[in-house]
């Protein structure tokens, strides 16, 4: 189903697969970044099998690709050569700005796993994991975009705050300890997110769930030498299911 078009006949299921065939078929997430919107709302329109229609056109202006291709299937699926060059200048240009403003308009940020490589890689221009559009605006009232990470939570150690499955926002600039605020903290090569809070000679670790025990880092220990602060959460995601 298609929300806002009286096609029948196509499942959502189908013209998503068409909307990301036509952005070079390379994913999800790269069908996200070509409408400027989250991975989760592709997610959430497969889920409840209904494609927003103006993404139908997004796909079709930007792409070049017919419109009636992406809702059915049938017939061409680009415009051909001479179609193409029937858009006039001032048309090309509306097309062209519509793009870049569409797209200035976020900042993907990469999703790391809890391991401190992984946050080291990260901040690589190689690098080339997942990513997710957030609103520019959005993110850097939240700190500095260029140093943030996405990172998945599991267990059940932070609830009710943080679930099991919960996805963080980390701002790597924020790595000073800030009492009742919540940091990804690397013990050896794996990363937690916890609360800190500094004492003389050290600083201790807390879970919000009480069945977990505070862990008192000290100082003078091997242990403080394989601790670091890599960041504060400053965002948190949850998918209702």
């Amino acid at each position: 189903m298609v929300a806002g078009s009286p096609t029948e006949g196509a499942t959502a299921q189908e013209v998503l697969a068409r909307l990301i065939q036509a952005t070079d078929g390379k994913s999800a997430s790269a069908l996200a970044r070509l409408l400027g919107v989250s991975s989760q709302a592709i997610y959430n329109a497969k889920r409840k099998s209904k494609i927003p229609l103006h993404w139908v056109h997004a796909v079709s202006d930007i792409a070049g690709v017919r419109p009636e291709w992406l809702l059915t299937g049938n017939g061409e699926e680009r415009y051909s050569a001479d179609a193409v060059r029937s858009f006039s200048e001032e048309e090309l240009a509306v097309i062209e700005e519509y793009k870049s403003k569409k797209m200035d308009r976020f900042i993907c940020i990469p999703m790391v796993e809890p391991l401190t490589e992984s946050f080291s890689d990260a901040l690589s221009p190689l690098f080339d994991k997942e990513q997710y559009a957030f609103n520019k605006d959005f993110l850097w009232r939240k700190g500095d975009p260029s140093r943030m990470v996405l990172m998945r939570v599991s267990g059940d150690s932070m609830e009710p705050i943080i679930l099991d499955n919960d996805v963080t926002l980390i701002d790597m600039c924020q790595t000073t300890p800030l009492a009742g605020k919540l940091f990804a903290v690397a013990v050896g090569s794996l990363v937690y997110v916890k609360m800190i809070d500094a004492v003389p000679g050290g600083m201790i670790l807390k879970s919000q769930n009480k069945a977990y025990p505070p862990l008192e880092i000290r100082a003078d220990t091997g242990q403080s030498r394989e601790m670091r602060i890599l960041g504060r959460v400053v965002w948190i995601g949850r998918e209702l299911t």
